[in-house]
């Protein structure tokens, strides 16, 4: 990649395979003055940073032809993808259409979708699982739980467990470690980057 937008190592031939690529130099040198700034005043200028989202927002609209309310900023694909499974009012009968080599990442969640039972995905169990808002206005029991949950927490019991996900760029995992109280004993993240130069 010869461009002078990307100061990518010469001795390096990067194809690009639309998941993960080297940034431009203008996206670097915004994401560096960014945490320079961040990292000498805090959030002082919040309300500057949610300016600029809003007409990033509104110059996305124009280039589409959509209204600003209707333009959604997410950190990736796959993140875009789940909002989009989960929260299009998907009618029986609907299908989705992929292709046949589409990146395991963004097949996840339609494959996730087919598997889902309609209704709420809720435990029924209530000392883990928050009561539904409208019942705490009748129920002093649904009130109760709700307030312990938010106070102390739940307890689950000793013991360790691993979970992960695909992620767009490998294996994201968790491993929890927990002595019966409510707080984690230990936790670890598994992050997909640079697992090949962990020891």
């Amino acid at each position: 990649m010869q461009h002078p937008e990307f100061d990518l190592d010469p001795g390096l031939v990067y194809l690009n395979h639309a998941a993960v690529a080297p940034w431009p130099r203008r996206t670097a040198d915004a994401v560096a003055r960014f945490a320079a700034e961040n990292a000498r005043d805090g959030a002082r200028h919040y309300p500057r940073w949610l300016t600029a989202e809003r007409r990033l927002r509104e110059r996305l609209a124009r280039l589409i032809g959509a209204a600003a309310d209707d333009v959604a900023l997410l950190k990736n694909t796959s993140e875009a993808i789940s909002v989009v499974a989960f929260g299009f009012p998907w009618q029986a009968g609907d299908n989705v259409v992929l292709a046949a080599e589409e990146f395991p990442s963004n097949r996840i969640a339609w494959q996730a979708l087919g598997r889902l039972e309609p209704g709420p995905v809720r435990d029924p169990d209530r000392r883990i699982s928050l009561p539904p808002r409208q019942e705490l206005e009748t129920s002093m029991e649904a009130v109760i739980f709700h307030f312990k949950l938010f106070t102390e927490g739940f307890h689950p019991p000793r013991g360790e467990a691993y979970v992960a996900t695909e992620s767009a760029r490998g294996e994201l995992g968790y491993h929890l470690v927990s002595d019966g109280g409510s707080m984690p004993y230990r936790v670890k993240v598994r992050v997909p980057s640079l697992v090949n130069l962990q020891s």
